[in-house]
């Protein structure tokens, strides 16, 4: 009987565990497809942040609207993420345009960020990848929500 027990627990640990993982990272649009990753699931977690009313309004100035600090949040993400491709010496060969969607947590971190690229060159979209997680572990956004947001558009590289 205690044996039974001691299983049980465990695998209510392990099932506890597997609950609370979640699987924040970097995808692909088309992996995200194939993992079965619901984006009106994530949708309920994260808001687009076109609404005013999600933006935490100890951040306003006076003279600048939502819109403009959005803006700006949004321009600063891209700026830093052209400069640490810069920084680690990363070029298409041709011109390539990504598009992003951006999930970060309420206070700035970035949970996922989906990629698709027109770019066809596997070793560089590898290499891609690889310098858009170093990004991603250090990259937060200054303005603060009331819940998880996302931020999208696209980007032009090479």
């Amino acid at each position: 009987m205690r044996k039974y027990s001691l299983i049980l627990g465990l695998l209510f640990l392990l099932c506890i565990n597997k609950l609370s993982s979640q699987t924040y990272g970097i995808y692909s649009f088309q992996q995200a497809d194939s993992m079965k990753i619901s984006f009106d699931k994530l949708g309920k977690k994260y808001k687009f942040v076109q609404d005013s009313n999600f933006f935490d309004a100890k951040y306003f100035k006076d003279s600048v609207s939502f819109k403009e600090l959005r803006g700006q949040d949004w321009s600063e993400f891209i700026q830093s993420l052209q400069m640490n491709f810069l920084d680690n010496h990363f070029k298409w060969q041709g011109k390539v345009t990504i598009l992003l969607q951006v999930y970060s947590n309420k206070n700035g971190k970035l949970d996922y960020i989906f990629f698709k690229s027109n770019s066809r060159d596997f070793q560089e979209t590898k290499e891609f990848r690889k310098i858009l997680k170093e990004f991603y572990r250090k990259f937060k956004f200054k303005m603060k929500y009331r819940s998880g947001f996302v931020h999208s558009g696209g980007i032009n590289l090479g």
